[in-house]
């Protein structure tokens, strides 16, 4: 973090040190630029080479060409207000999603000429609906210092800035806290959409004294909002900040309208279940699922299988990682053909994986709302779902579905077994549970990002 009262560029110090550019090299950077591009990068050839022979070239390059990019651009920038989110990567993932709907519904009000989005990178797909709307999308770069970074934002101290999630890149976020605390910026949103829990692994630096004093007395000041996507994400975010101002942001579930199924009896007949999210860091639960549907099957199912209905279990975004390959070897040992695998796939593709299925599972030991879950819900799916953030929105014991404990297999398991009985659950009485599914998550399809933060003010 920034040290209070430290200049802009201070810590670049370490930066420099670590790309093996000596203090001469620094002091020759300080001196008066001799020309446009010279002022606006403040770089040298000596430099560049130090961090050529680095590793580190592609940084400089980037750099290099932002600033090229971005001399360009000056003349022409428009005073109008800009809107400008930056991120960690866009990928296939609930935070990243919900960011890009955040920036459609900005576009199609403010013009997406006035938009920038700044992130490490950006799936291909996606890149293309940003430019389709007009908007700008800038690379993030990571140890990129402090003077790139005005540079690439040009930020006006009237500009509307959102930061998406914790994860961010440590000098975006500090250059957005720097500018906030020196009034450069008036007031920015950061949108966090991890739990309290994740944290340690997610960003660790999050939890430094001073930063939670900083990030704490920015909102005191009405300088920061800090936007959530649940109810208990709120309260957790509250404590941990010391603050009561912590608001939640109802997330928009977004379906066409021909995945909202209207099912029949029939369609519970068997039961296909879904879990959506990448294993890599064991927050989904994967393994925890795999141990309840093997505890099911050695105590319930293969005593007396004709009690049973058929079923099927749905994993998607399994990778190649460590975790993913366990997954795979571990599940198709218990479950063999009932298991099926899919890797990260577009969202439409998604979409069409969901309305296979009929019962949607959330055994994850962190979650803030579960954006799977509700699509899934949507399409009428009966929920199996524990205690993490956004339960309270999705879940009606025993109206639309069953709690479960992903700290007790055994549990877990006679779920399965409630669900999967023909006796204790028929067809009808599943129908019925995913009716109440849709009906509980209707209104989520008509929330408007845009509306709720213009309520809020829109500083």
């Amino acid at each position: 973090m920034i040290n209070d009262g430290g200049l802009p560029y201070l810590n670049e110090l370490v930066y420099k040190t670590k790309a093996g550019i000596k203090n001469s090299s620094i002091e020759i950077v300080t001196k008066s630029p001799t020309n446009k591009f010279q002022k606006a990068i403040d770089i040298t050839p000596r430099l560049l080479s130090k961090v050529r022979k680095k590793g580190v070239i592609r940084s400089a390059k980037l750099a290099t060409s932002i600033a090229r990019t971005h001399i360009k651009k000056r003349k022409s920038i428009s005073q109008h207000r800009r809107y400008i989110f930056i991120s960690h990567p866009i990928d296939r993932t609930g935070a990243p999603l919900v960011l890009l709907q955040v920036i459609e519904e900005f576009a199609y009000k403010f013009g997406g000429k006035n938009i920038q989005l700044v992130a490490p990178g950006i799936q291909s797909e996606q890149e293309r609906k940003m430019h389709e709307l007009g908007v700008n999308v800038d690379k993030a770069v990571f140890g990129l210092g402090f003077r790139f970074i005005r540079l690439q934002l040009g930020l006006n101290s009237n500009d509307f800035v959102l930061m998406n999630t914790v994860a961010i890149y440590d000098n975006y976020r500090d250059f957005i806290m720097l500018w906030l605390r020196t009034g450069r910026l008036k007031h920015a949103y950061w949108f966090i959409h991890e739990d309290k829990a994740q944290l340690p692994v997610i960003h660790k630096e999050f939890l430094d004294a001073k930063n939670i004093e900083q990030t704490h007395n920015l909102i005191v000041n009405k300088k920061l909002t800090v936007l959530v996507p649940s109810e208990r994400t709120k309260q957790e975010y509250d404590q941990l900040l010391d603050v009561k101002t912590v608001l939640p942001i109802k997330l928009h579930v977004e379906v066409d309208k021909r995945y909202h199924i209207v099912r029949k009896p029939s369609d519970y007949h068997n039961i296909n279940f879904m879990l959506q999210g990448t294993p890599s860091d064991g927050r989904k639960g994967h393994m925890i699922a795999l141990a309840a549907f093997h505890e099911f099957l050695n105590t319930y199912y293969e005593k007396d299988p004709k009690k049973y209905r058929d079923f099927t279990l749905h994993f998607v975004s399994i990778g190649d990682d460590y975790i993913s390959q366990q997954v795979r070897n571990i599940g198709l040992s218990i479950l063999g053909q009932r298991l099926k695998l899919y890797p990260s796939v577009p969202k439409a593709e998604v979409l069409d994986l969901y309305a296979k299925c009929n019962a949607v599972i959330c055994c994850s030991l962190n979650e803030t709302f579960g954006l799977y879950v509700a699509e899934c819900m949507f399409m009428g799916h009966v929920v199996l779902r524990n205690n993490s953030a956004g339960m309270d929105e999705q879940l009606k014991d025993g109206k639309n579905g069953y709690f479960i404990d992903h700290n007790d297999i055994k549990q877990f398991a006679s779920v399965i077994e409630k669900v999967l009985n023909i006796k204790t659950n028929s067809n009808e009485r599943l129908m019925q549970m995913g009716e109440v599914s849709q009906e509980i998550i209707e209104n989520y399809g008509r929330n408007n990002y845009l509306e709720q933060i213009e309520q809020l003010g829109l500083k």
